[in-house]
């Protein structure tokens, strides 16, 4: 009773600060003391209130001045305490609106869009009153709805706009009816709706799709201004933006106003006509927007609405002469259909039914495969959905045009892949699978297709004919058609092969005895596609049921010797003993196949899993498979004398501790010393992965160096007294030392180093006897000097030689990380040494005046000593190019290298090297872009790439043969290295000399090509340009904007230059006029041409023949440039 009497005696003395005080002590029961007041108390207290409104905003008026902040602050806080208690007055059971309440409640809606923005929390809860307001429906609520639906239009549409100031619109919605859309003071509703048609908060909320809708229904005007919004972002809308679209269209067009009309055929319609007719990369947009209303077929009127809106364009697009209408006409035929209306008669919806099922065979048979390719996909869409409706005699012909027809089109990948995709699609109805069981055998060859998309697609046809009961898919495609794909095929198509085959020859939930026939079948029949099956089935096996399965194996194979060994102990038994053999044919350690898959298959399985054994959580099943094998291996070594299947078994034994096969530990090494030149790969490289499990390298890495070593003397012995300072350290050979030692040595090495297993276990455990071959392998260098200058004294072959002096420039990059080991210095200095050495030797021949006695010393022909120069050379460069491309180098090493290349380009007359050079400026360039700080001799690139197009460029001129042949050697690398200096920022000055240098290229050319009167007249592509200059600007016309800045510069070079000439100019303008005829005609072009233009006005007449022929030429190309630019 106190507070009640408190808050009107603080009302009738206008106290504003009283009642700040007064509402933020008692906020909280503001209700229960408004619940006692009287109908006179609640007028009486509003009619202070009201006063004291007046007052405050005389005070607002005031508070104009920063420096009267504070005052501002205290008067928001006063209206906020009338918002406060207006929202309690209006709450209560039986709300009385009395004249003083309504006048300040319009106050503060005249001042809610007029509040500052920091008054952020007042605004809203004065909208909050008049929603509230609105809710109720109390008295006087149309004057409160106007600019509280502005305001919540701007806040939803503000950063803090949510999905709750969405729904807080939607539920004033109906007050927009109230407003004159066609009066000029709408306008702010206007730009307001306009702006939420496109606005994410309301497209992607059920209210606000909701009103979106609405709003298209509320004027013409506005109507049409909301639909132009829309056209204008669909183009740049996210993907999911778009069915909303479509969705807004259709609530708009169901709500059954006076403007369903307008709707349809200005809106919906004018969609569907920009659908048919837009280009190739905007249609899907708009078709994404029509789906949504296509998908609502099912409910009352939309089928006719659609027919009526179709009919009038869509049958003549599918017959026009443009194919990309027709694409887009096809595509909506097929995801409307059928377009029917319900109330025609049964007649009359078969004609049309009729109608669409004929252009649909029509356009199957379209000379666009493309178009072709879409049709067949929606007709087999159709046949999904429809197949009950469809009559037999349309099924039939279009089953007999897909498979006969487009199932083997050989024009087209896409049109085959699209009839594999249809069949998969109409296999999920169950009503096809009758008629698909005879159909799907004669596709089988597509498994076989020369496309990866097809064979996809085909292996997805098997896997969704798996679930079909009715039909088995090795009846489809015969298992070895499967498995033969599945050893050769590629990743993606491998994958699927595997989900596949998986559970028929490696079904986890079946018992041994069926598991091991199946593993035992896939060998048979196809023992490559065996690996890669077990390769890949880590995928679908975690390791307990990989480590089961390869005991379960071993425990076969032992099963296996055992019995052998029981019938060899009773060799004259029965000839019933003999007939259960032979039963047994198969499983018998004399089936060497059988039993080499088998141990094949444990070895690749053990592979699979290495890795995650070594997890903690996995160790103990590590323990069982090492317990297992650790008895099974030296069974196996005992009992298995084929090689293949011995190899096999020393891979396995690899994953054993060393002492568990101690007579295989101990033989590795004279098992590699035993070797030749003849033994392939495979035998060796079990043996080295071995010894690397093993971490056993020691005596190899001796055995390396001792052979090398051996390859440097010529063969001979190392002297006793020599091997006698470092006896513990030197390897005892027999008494015939492998004369393959020198070449076996780099094939081992080149083996540790390359395969994984084991180039990780000689580079944690074994780089300082890797160092130490390094070092040896220096010496290569000298012996090439001695084979070059004629004094060898070794017998190494020449390739044996640069497969040494490449081995030590690999190894130099390899221990790049070792502390201490300068690794670009090595190369620096091999540079110097080649540079000085090899490259003055490259193309040099002895003379016929060499005397006989220095032939008679010489053991290399001038021939074979162009080729080891030429080859020292190129591995060189291959070496540094390498070396970039892993990070290895600095920008003094580019620029020692970017010299080198120069020269070798001079030096090589030949261009064997050609190619090698290029790549190493592409990989030099990447390496300068990737430096962080800005290097200056980042030109050295662009000088030496003008090199080498000034190189290609002269030989172009002197053959045309010659100059084809060194363009398709230097036009992949050349691409690169543009692609990669244009596609940079922050390279300006690099891209500026880069364009430089490329147009003094293309220029210089040009006119040498005019001198030579070698100028045709220009054609209509960039390949008729001189070879130099088609590469060049054939590689910029594929990026746009670089292309019209070379345009630009090229202008403004023709403008800079003084005094051009004649044939400068008519070179320039060939190129102009070739690439205006073009597509593509890039910006700039008018402007070159005024220029030329200007220039040979400047000309003094030819007195030449030649020259006056020139200039007529000149002027002719001027003329038809002007005509084809306008």
């Amino acid at each position: 009773m106190e507070k009640r009497e408190e808050l009107l005696g603080i009302s009738s003395r206008n106290a504003s600060k009283e009642l700040l005080t007064f509402v933020s002590q008692h906020k909280r029961n503001v209700t229960d003391i408004f619940d006692g007041l009287t109908k006179k108390q609640t007028e009486e207290l509003w009619t202070g209130l009201n006063q004291m409104c007046a007052t405050t905003l005389l005070t607002l008026d005031l508070a104009q001045d920063d420096r009267l902040e504070g005052e501002m602050q205290v008067v928001l806080e006063t209206m906020d305490c009338f918002v406060l208690l207006a929202h309690t007055t209006i709450k209560q059971a039986s709300p009385h609106i009395n004249p003083d309440l309504m006048s300040t409640a319009c106050v503060l809606h005249e001042l809610l869009l007029h509040m500052p923005d920091t008054a952020d929390r007042l605004k809203n809860n004065t909208a909050g009153l008049f929603e509230e307001w609105w809710r109720l429906g109390l008295e006087g609520r149309f004057d409160l709805v106007t600019n509280t639906i502005i305001y919540l239009l701007q806040r939803s549409l503000s950063t803090k706009g949510n999905a709750a100031s969405v729904r807080r619109v939607w539920a004033l919605h109906s007050a927009l009816e109230m407003v004159d859309m066609s009066n000029e003071s709408s306008s702010m509703f206007f730009d307001l709706l306009q702006q939420v048609i496109v606005n994410s908060n309301y497209l992607g909320t059920e209210e606000g799709c909701r009103f979106l809708g609405f709003i298209m229904t509320l004027d013409v005007t506005l109507t049409d201004c909301l639909h132009r919004c829309i056209k204008n972002h669909i183009p740049t809308a996210p993907s999911s933006w778009l069915e909303k679209f479509g969705e807004v269209y259709f609530r708009a067009w169901s709500a059954e106003s006076n403007l369903t009309e307008k709707l349809e055929m200005d809106c919906i319609q004018d969609l569907m006509n920009h659908a048919v007719h837009a280009q190739k990369s905007l249609s899907p947009a708009i078709r994404k927007v029509l789906t949504y209303i296509h998908q609502q077929k099912k409910k009352n009127g939309v089928d006719a609405m659609l027919l009526n809106l179709y009919e009038p364009f869509l049958w003549r697009s599918l017959k026009v002469a443009n194919p990309e209408v027709r694409g887009n006409a096809a595509w909506l035929l097929v995801d409307a259909f059928p377009l029917l209306d319900p109330d025609f008669n049964s007649e009359e919806k078969d004609i049309l039914l009729q109608k669409q099922f004929d252009l649909l065979l029509m356009l199957l048979e379209d000379p666009i495969p493309a178009i072709r390719s879409q049709t067949v996909l929606g007709v087999f869409r159709i046949m999904s959905l429809f197949w009950e409706l469809m009559p037999s005699v349309t099924i039939k012909n279009i089953i007999t045009k897909v498979i006969q027809d487009l199932a083997f089109d050989s024009t087209s990948a896409d049109v085959r892949e699209s009839v594999i995709k249809g069949l998969t699609n109409l296999v999920d109805n169950h009503l096809c699978h009758l008629m698909l069981k005879p159909i799907l055998p004669q596709l089988q060859n597509h498994i076989h297709d020369t496309s990866e998309k097809v064979r996809v697609a085909m292996v997805n046809l098997m896997l969704k004919v798996k679930g079909v009961r009715t039909i088995k898919f090795w009846e489809v495609v015969p298992v070895e058609h499967l498995l033969a794909r599945l050893e050769i095929d590629s990743a993606p198509v491998v994958r699927r092969l595997m989900t596949l085959l998986f559970p028929s020859f490696l079904p986890l939930d079946k018992s041994e005895q069926e598991q091991i026939p199946r593993c035992v079948a896939l060998i048979q029949t196809n023992p490559g596609a065996a690996r890669v099956f077990y390769r890949n089935a880590q995928y679908f096996m975690d390791v307990q049921q990989t480590a089961s399965y390869m005991i379960t194996l071993c425990r076969k194979i032992l099963e296996c010797i055992r019995e052998e060994r029981r019938r060899n102990e009773a060799a004259d038994n029965s000839l019933s003993d003999a007939q259960n053999s032979e039963e047994e044919e198969d499983l018998t350690v004399h089936n060497t196949a059988v039993m080499k898959g088998l141990i094949e298959v444990i070895v690749i399985l053990w592979y699979n899993i290495s890795s995650r054994l070594q997890e903690s959580k996995h160790k103990k099943i590590e323990q069982d498979l090492q317990q297992k094998f650790c008895l099974a291996v030296p069974e196996m070594l005992k009992t298995f004398e084929d090689p293949e299947i011995s190899l096999a078994v020393i891979l396995l034994a690899g994953h054993l501790p060393s002492s568990s096969v101690p007579l295989l530990s101990r033989s590795c090494l004279s098992k590699l010393k035993k070797m030749t030149s003849d033994t392939e790969e495979a035998h060796y490289g079990c043996l080295l992965e071995a010894k690397c499990k093993w971490n056993k390298l020691e005596d190899l890495m001796e055995l390396i160096q001792e052979w090398i070593s051996s390859g440097f003397r010529g063969g001979k012995k190392e002297s006793s007294a020599k091997k006698g300072k470092d006896k513990r350290k030197s390897v005892t050979f027999a008494e015939e030392g492998n004369q393959f030692g020198p070449v076996l040595a780099i094939r081992y090495l080149s083996y540790l180093i390359t395969h994984p297993i084991c180039r990780a276990a000689i580079m944690t455990h074994h780089t300082e006897g890797l160092h130490q071959v390094q070092q040896l392998l220096h010496q290569s260098l000298d012996h090439l000097q001695n084979r070059i200058e004629g004094q060898a004294c070794d017998r190494l072959p020449e390739d044996l030689l640069t497969q040494y002096f490449t081995m030590y420039l690999r190894l130099t990059l390899i221990l790049h990380d070792q502390e201490g080991f300068d690794d670009v210095s090595i190369l620096s200095t091999v540079m110097d040494w080649t540079e000085a050495e090899i490259l003055p030797k490259v193309n040099s021949s002895e003379t016929e005046t060499e005397s006989r006695a220095h032939r008679k010393r010489s053991v290399t022909s001038t021939h074979a000593k162009h080729t080891l120069c030429t080859q020292v050379v190129k591995n060189l460069l291959q070496v540094c190019s390498n070396s970039l491309l892993i990070g290895i180098g600095t920008a003094d090493f580019v620029l020692k290298l970017s010299t080198f290349c120069t020269k070798c380009l001079s030096a090589d007359d030949k261009f064997t090297m050609l190619n090698d050079v290029t790549s190493c400026l592409y990989h030099m360039t990447e390496f300068l872009l990737s430096l962080e700080e800005d290097q200056d001799q980042n030109t050295m690139v662009v000088e030496l790439l003008s090199n080498t197009l000034n190189l290609v460029q002269t030989h172009c001129i002197r053959s045309t043969d010659t100059g084809n042949k060194l363009i398709s050697c230097v036009a992949s690398p050349v691409t690169e290295t543009i692609n990669a200096v244009y596609s940079r920022s922050g390279h300006q000055t690099l891209q500026q000399s880069l364009t430089s240098s490329l147009i003094t290229t293309v220029m210089d050319e040009m006119t040498l090509y005019s001198v030579k009167e070698l100028m045709d007249s220009p054609g209509e592509s960039l390949d008729t340009l001189p070879p130099v200059s088609s590469m060049l600007t054939g590689i910029l016309n594929k990026k746009p904007g670089i292309f019209r800045i070379f345009i630009e510069d090229l202008g403004y070079r023709i403008r800079s230059c003084p005094s051009p000439s004649l044939h400068c100019l008519h070179g320039c303008c060939h190129l102009l006029t070739t690439v205006a005829k073009c597509k593509s005609k890039p910006t700039g072009l008018k402007e070159c041409l005024t220029a030329i233009e200007t220039h040979v006005k400047l000309l003094d007449p030819p007195q030449e023949d030649d020259k006056r022929i020139v200039q007529e030429n000149l002027t002719e190309k001027l003329e038809e440039c002007r005509k084809i630019l306008g």
